[in-house]
């Protein structure tokens, strides 16, 4: 059970962050998590994953649920255009799993009403450094 109340605390947490500094005057942010071989991710039934934008000086944070079959996202709220930093986090309700996995992607994204959808390789990911 307490497998249970960690994924929740997980969803619940990135819910938050989601609506953190995202909302009216920006855009609809969407792509697609793909392999290194170019094709969309999908995930398992026990597998979620998020991909998140944070802003230069991290008063912006916005974040949007991989669908689990197709790989594809949104961004939950508006996003203000802007250049944000891309965390992806993958976790999973099966504590054997380990805990929840956090990558950050290394391009940032700049984001405007002309340029909202994009592409996540997670072969380019790399663990998120923790901070001291």
């Amino acid at each position: 059970m307490n497998h249970l109340k960690t994924f929740g605390l997980c969803l619940f947490l990135l819910t938050l962050i989601s609506a953190s500094g995202c909302g009216p005057g920006g855009v609809t942010v969407t792509g697609t998590v793909v392999g290194s071989n170019g094709a969309a991710i999908s995930l398992e039934a026990d597998e979620a994953a998020t991909v998140m934008l944070i802003s230069d000086d991290a008063k912006v944070n916005c974040s949007g649920e991989v669908d689990k079959a197709t790989g594809t996202f949104k961004i939950g709220q508006p996003v203000p255009p802007g250049i944000y930093k891309v965390q992806f986090v993958r976790y999973s309700s099966n504590t054997a799993k380990g805990p929840p996995a956090t990558m950050d992607y290394p391009e940032k994204w700049a984001v405007s009403s002309t340029n909202n959808k994009f592409t996540l390789d997670i072969s380019k990911l790399r663990e998120a450094e923790q901070s001291q």
